[in-house]
């Protein structure tokens, strides 16, 4: 078939289009009918649920260390905290703030560098 032969809604044929009263479009079976036309289709192999999902990577460095902060504090309220996790959270927060650190100087050298460039 040849894209000249192809005709949408050929004249010749008698196109009609559906007409709903008001009772039919408040009526249930227009809702199933919706629902079924809009439901989504992926193209992907995968389905949703065995997609693996990791909630760190959506995490900035900002949050991982008001997070580390958070816990902290609520531990800090617990008199029988032991030390040892104490301490493994503040080498943790360390990292994160060196990590926070590194991405605010990685962000002011690019704006410094583009703001070089474009005065040049």
């Amino acid at each position: 078939m040849s894209i000249d032969e192809f005709v949408c809604n050929p004249a010749e044929e008698s196109t009609e289009m559906e007409v709903l009263s008001a009772e039919d479009l408040l009526s249930d079976v227009c809702d199933a009918a919706l629902v079924g036309s809009a439901q989504y289709a992926s193209d992907d192999e995968t389905d949703e649920e065995e997609a693996p999902i990791n909630p760190l990577d959506a995490l900035t460095a900002t949050d991982r260390v008001n997070a580390i902060r958070s816990v902290i504090f609520m531990l800090s309220e617990h008199p029988d905290v032991d030390l040892k996790a104490m301490e493994g959270l503040r080498t943790l927060q360390q990292r994160a703030r060196e990590q926070l650190r590194v991405e605010r100087e990685s962000a002011f050298t690019q704006t410094s560098i583009r703001g070089f460039f474009s005065v040049v």
